[in-house]
């Protein structure tokens, strides 16, 4: 995900960029049997963009928040990869009900939804709070996974701590 960093307009230090993670490993359709997950369980979702290539110190560590993107899979001979597989995705409501009522999506669409969903919920519980304070709550909610705890702690000097933390 380094090579392609995140876009405008999440380069404002205040807007709530939102990136995804993944828990999904398992792949059960047929003839991918032999195919792996690009990223590990707890990791950044591959399809998840960082602020890793932006200006150190002029620029704010992004993105602020990570929900489940979904993952990708792997040939056996790590020449291919292919994105959308169900068992790798999530459920959402589809858009031809009568034929296909729920269907799978994945990316930072999905992951976005499930922040705007975050947002109007607490939005619906306090809806005296102002949008700043809606989005530093959410900010404040979060919390690493383990392998991304784990990589923060692997870094040692600063400057390799930043680098982890636009990640």
């Amino acid at each position: 995900t380094d090579a392609f960093p995140a876009e405008d307009p999440c380069q404002a230090w205040n807007a709530l960029a939102i990136g995804g993670y993944t828990e999904k490993s398992q792949i059960s359709e047929a003839g991918y049997e032999d195919w792996t997950p690009m990223a590990a369980v707890g990791a950044g979702s591959p399809y998840s963009r960082t602020s890793y290539l932006w200006r150190a110190g002029q620029s704010p560590f992004k993105p602020d928040l990570v929900f489940e993107a979904g993952n990708r899979a792997i040939s056996p001979a790590k020449s291919e990869a292919i994105a959308g597989l169900d068992s790798l995705s999530l459920l959402t409501t589809g858009r031809d009900v009568d034929r296909r009522p729920l269907d799978s999506f994945w990316a930072t669409s999905a992951a976005t939804a499930q922040a705007a969903r975050f947002a109007a919920q607490i939005a619906a519980d306090h809806p005296d709070y102002w949008p700043e304070t809606i989005r530093a709550l959410m900010v404040h909610s979060a919390r690493w996974t383990q392998p991304m705890a784990e990589a923060i702690a692997a870094c040692a000097a600063k400057r390799d701590k930043a680098d982890c933390l636009r990640r």
